[in-house]
């Protein structure tokens, strides 16, 4: 899998908690918010050059902006495999 189809599907698992994560039910939020926070924890772990420890601990609390964060990450990522295709030289 390569990094962008990474960053494509925790962006789509976030997206699919959201309802959970506005739950009134504490026992719904409760797992919708783990969830999240073990995708958030794998993303930082892996991926530390992509994420400063700051827009971590952010998104602990935020998960719109770490959706944020992953659709600017995914747009920057697709735009470097198009230099790296056409052969200009990537950062």
């Amino acid at each position: 899998m390569t990094l962008i189809d990474r960053l494509k599907e925790i962006k789509f698992t976030v997206e699919s908690l959201e309802n959970d994560l506005m739950s009134q039910d504490a026992a719904t939020y409760a797992a919708a918010e783990k969830r999240y926070l073990q995708l958030l924890d794998v993303f930082y772990e892996e991926d530390k050059d992509i994420m400063a420890e700051q827009q971590y601990e952010a998104c602990k609390t935020d998960y719109e902006y770490f959706l944020r964060l992953l659709v600017l990450a995914i747009a920057y990522w697709q735009e470097e495999m198009k230099k790296d295709e056409s052969g200009e030289t990537l950062h």
